[in-house]
């Protein structure tokens, strides 16, 4: 495909050409090619938490982790650039013997506790006893969320969904290929770093449960806030807040019932490295149908972090970020936070439609569905209801929601669209979900309160 003839096209007629370039490479194979380096070592986690070593065979696929005890650091005190490639071919997911406390339904849980993030969780009636003991434990601030997919070099992250031994992120996949045929014009990563800096997506993480020392049970409570308790960033510096200076105030919409809406309750820490599972998680990332951030809930949550093994204060405030060293330039570094999920195609195709429900200016009725879609044991179907879309969207302006504009267009290429999803939830042989790789850093935070 040669990109230069695209130039003049419009931006969703770009992302309709991508679309179609990503399904015809996840039809051929070439998301699933590792292209690992005969004979490469690199670090990879184990059961439970730890690291071990793994080498590249000959037929340029990564061999099984070797995690016996002539290893026992698995490399990780080894070269940055090993040490950045750490797990990224993990599946961090809780092994068999789930922590205590660790739930996988409703029912498991005796009331009043309930099971939230894989965790039997107790109820929480007050939130500012809450934010009072909250203060006395960890506490960091998430600084940057970073698309692994936009990273130099070739390096995939972070978790293998579909078992085929390759890390999975086909959103990254996505959003890598519509920049690509947008000639750079268009920058995912820089919408998601611009939210940080502005404050305007603050994401605290509490370590409910994690040993100083040593090895154990870890629990990770991530809730929104704002540097002033009135949801104002005020004069709030990003730069100083990386450095640990922020003070944060949690927004009591990030409560549920037992705590933070969003929690993962089972993971470990074993030799420095915290890995486990949990979730849904809600972020504001770029959304796959149109422009700008869309809240997106991830579920399946997977994460792996290495916390430093002599910090000078609380053990989860900094993240260990990595340094990465690329030939030839564009070195960059890499948060210490490798976190995957997965978009359900029924959350997705919702949102599209839900934007779609605003364009009045091309005739929509807000009240009819204008997107139809089904999950069924066969196959993924999504059409445009013609019925409640009478006009092409040429009556809309860029006053109106971008989404309106191109309206039609999106409907006339609605059945690609099943086809990016990339991983079967329940075994039925349908990906009725989409893989998603993110690394996150994080820097320790005081507490203030409740936002008002």
């Amino acid at each position: 495909m040669r990109f230069r003839s695209l130039i003049g096209l419009s931006n969703w007629t770009l992302y309709l050409v991508a679309l179609v370039a990503v399904v015809w490479l996840v039809a051929c194979g070439g998301t699933d090619d590792p292209g690992c380096v005969f004979g490469k070592v690199e670090s990879c986690p184990c059961i439970g938490g730890g690291q071990g070593v793994q080498v590249c065979m000959e037929n340029h696929t990564w061999g099984a982790c070797d995690c016996g005890e002539e290893n026992p650091d698995g490399g990780v005190d080894g070269d940055v650039e090993a040490d950045a490639d750490a797990g990224a071919d993990a599946d961090a997911g809780p092994d068999g013997d789930l922590p205590p406390g660790s739930c996988d339904g409703p029912e498991v849980c005796q009331t009043p506790m309930a099971c939230v993030g894989g965790g039997c969780v107790a109820p929480v009636s007050d939130l500012q006893d809450y934010v009072t003991a909250a203060s006395a434990r960890c506490t960091a601030w998430v600084w940057t969320i970073q698309l692994p997919a936009f990273f130099p070099g070739d390096d995939r992250c972070c978790f293998d969904f579909d078992g085929n031994g390759v890390p999975d992120d086909a959103y990254g996949s996505v959003l890598e290929l519509m920049g690509t045929m947008q000639g750079g014009t268009w920058s995912p990563e820089d919408m998601l770093q611009d939210s940080i800096r502005s404050f305007s997506q603050l994401l605290v993480l509490d370590w409910v449960v994690l040993p100083q020392t040593g090895d154990g049970d870890v629990r990770i409570s991530v809730f929104t806030g704002a540097p002033n308790a009135d949801g104002s960033a005020g004069t709030a510096d990003p730069d100083q807040w990386k450095s640990g200076l922020g003070t944060a105030f949690l927004d009591p919409a990030a409560f549920g019932t037992h705590g933070a809406r969003w929690q993962v309750n089972q993971a470990q820490v074993v030799d420095h490295v915290v890995a486990g599972a949990g979730g849904p998680l809600r972020l504001w990332l770029p959304g796959l149908f149109g422009d700008g951030l869309q809240p997106t809930d991830l579920y399946d949550v997977r994460l792996q972090v290495t916390l430093p093994a002599d910090p000078p204060g609380c053990r989860g405030a900094f993240s260990e970020d990595t340094l990465v060293v690329v030939d030839g330039g564009g070195d960059y570094v890499a948060g210490g936070m490798m976190l995957g999920g997965l978009i359900r195609f029924e959350d997705a195709m919702s949102s599209l439609d839900g934007a779609l429900r605003t364009c009045a200016c091309a005739g929509v009725d807000p009240d009819q569905p204008v997107v139809v879609w089904e999950v069924t044991s066969e196959r993924l179907t999504a059409i445009c209801n013609e019925a409640n879309f009478p006009g092409d969207g040429s009556a809309c302006t860029e006053l109106d929601d971008p989404i309106c504009v191109s309206a039609q267009e999106r409907c006339n290429y609605m059945n690609i669209l099943p086809q990016l999803f990339d991983v079967d939830l329940d075994g039925d042989g349908v990906d009725e979900a989409m893989s998603v790789g993110l690394r996150l850093g994080f820097s320790g935070v005081a507490l203030g309160g409740l936002m008002n």
